[in-house]
Order: structure tokens, then C-alpha cells, then sequence
């Protein structure tokens, strides 16, 4: 059994350095794995477009499981869900695979499936609880992932699945969903939002608010639509940043804003 794995490799993947990878990860031999595996392999796959990762999983070698993991290995899961091939996610769900299971970068299916913007696959992997406030290592969430993107449908879903509690959530560098969309010109995502409790005057490392970074990116739609606010609590437009800096008077949008709002 081990030298099919190891002749698989070596006749099906022939960019495959180290051909007795395949061999090793059946045997379970995690010090030869660390010896021969190079970086770029780790995702490689056989004739039966099986990875290391599933001949490990099927031979139960949890040690040699966690250390591809460790490297870079992408779960079955998490392939579909970057993929959107939602037919795959769901036969995986309905075998018992993890909805909540985390790569290198602490990303889960649902991060990937929201950075590719698959909706049927999200909607799949919350009907399977996966967590809607998932952080990776950059302290986002799936709906950072989606305020970036514009995709209203997404963010619906990932929002309503956690009762909005989330929508304030912020990243590493201190950034709402809303400085996102700020940022990416997404004016009725904005509206959006503001509309279900997003903090108008949230700061992120700068002490930046969404309206500086909308003014800083020169989205004047989402200038128009912080400004313009009047429901709940105002934008703030002298808030000052690190750099001592107001949204509108530093920007050169200043004059636009003045002509469509008078201020």
C-alpha cells in the first residue's frame, strides 16, 4: 500500500520533488515527511486527486495530520469552500467534516468561502454552525471579508446568522466592517450598516473614523452617505486621527462635500 502512494506521486505528479512524500505520510513517518516535503508541495495530489492531507487522514495519522496542517494544508473543506464547489462542501458536511476547522492562517471554509464570494457554500456552512465570528490571524471575521469584497448578500447572511452582534467586530488593525466598505467605496453596504448598528465614529490603530477613511480613499458616495447620516448617533467631522488630521479638511474631496452638503 505505501509504494502505490509513493509511485502515484512519482508518475501522476511529476513536478513532485520528492516523490516519497506520498510514502512517508502513509507510513506515518512524520521525521522522514519533515526531511523530504518541500514548501511548494504541500497541496500536492496523486492519481486519485487525493493530498498528503487525506492519506494521512485515512491512515489516522493524527502527528503527521497536524504537522500538514501546520505547513500550509488546505482540508478537503476548506478546498471546496475557497472553490465554491458547493456539491463537495456538501457531501463533506454531511460525512461529520469540521465546519469550524482552522488552516495556517486560522482561516475557516467560511473565510474562504466568503473571500470567494460563494453564497450557496456559506449558506451551507452556517446551516452546519460554523462561526460567523471566526477570527483568522488578522483578527477578521468572515464579514470583513465580505465589506471588502461588496457583496450585500454575503454580508446579509453572515449578519443575520449572528443576530448582528458582530457588526462591530474589529480586526488587528482596530478596522469595523464599516471602515472596510469606507475604504472599498461600498455606499449602500454602508447604508446597510449604519442601518443595523454599525458605530459611525469607530476608530481603528490611526484613530481613523470610516469618514476618514472614505475622504482618504476619495469615495465621495461614502463621504455623502456618513455626512448626510441622521439616524442614530452623527458622524463626528472634527474627529482627528495620529496625524492631528480632520476627515474633510485635509482631503481633497473637501470642496465636493461643501457643494452637496454645505458644509
Amino acid at each position: 500500500c505505501c509504494h502505490i502512494y509513493w509511485n502515484m506521486s512519482a508518475e501522476f505528479y511529476p513536478g513532485l520533488k520528492s516523490p516519497n512524500v506520498f510514502d512517508s505520510v502513509a507510513k506515518g513517518n512524520l521525521s522522514e515527511l519533515e526531511k523530504y516535503l518541500k514548501e511548494n508541495e504541500v497541496n500536492a495530489v496523486n492519481s486519485a486527486n487525493e493530498t498528503l492531507l487525506h492519506i494521512a487522514a485515512a491512515h489516522g495519522h493524527t502527528e503527521i495530520i497536524d504537522y500538514l496542517i501546520s505547513k500550509g494544508s488546505k482540508t478537503p473543506l476548506h478546498l471546496g469552500a475557497e472553490k465554491g464547489h458547493i456539491a463537495l462542501v456538501e457531501l463533506l458536511l454531511g460525512s461529520n467534516a469540521d465546519p469550524n476547522s482552522a488552516d495556517k492562517e486560522k482561516k475557516t471554509p467560511l473565510h474562504l468561502a466568503s473571500i470567494g464570494s460563494h453564497l450557496s457554500t456559506i449558506k451551507a456552512l452556517l446551516a452546519k454552525k460554523s462561526r460567523f465570528g471566526a477570527k483568522d490571524m488578522d483578527g477578521c471575521i468572515p464579514a470583513h471579508y465580505a465589506a471588502i469584497s461588496g457583496n450585500m448578500e454575503i454580508l446579509k447572511a453572515l449578519l443575520v446568522a449572528g443576530n448582528y452582534k458582530n457588526i462591530n467586530d474589529k480586526n488587528i488593525w482596530r478596522k469595523t466592517p464599516l471602515h472596510l466598505t469606507a475604504e472599498y467605496g461600498h455606499s449602500d453596504m454602508m447604508h446597510y450598516l449604519l442601518s443595523n448598528g454599525s458605530a459611525i465614529n469607530a476608530l481603528d490603530n490611526n484613530k481613523d473614523t470610516p469618514l476618514h477613511c472614505a475622504c482618504k480613499a476619495g469615495h465621495f458616495n461614502c463621504v455623502n452617505t456618513l455626512v448626510n447620516w441622521s439616524a442614530g448617533e452623527k458622524v463626528n467631522l472634527q474627529a482627528t486621527n495620529s496625524l492631528k488630521k480632520t476627515p474633510l479638511k485635509s482631503h481633497p474631496l473637501r470642496p465636493l462635500v461643501h457643494f452637496s452638503t454645505g458644509i
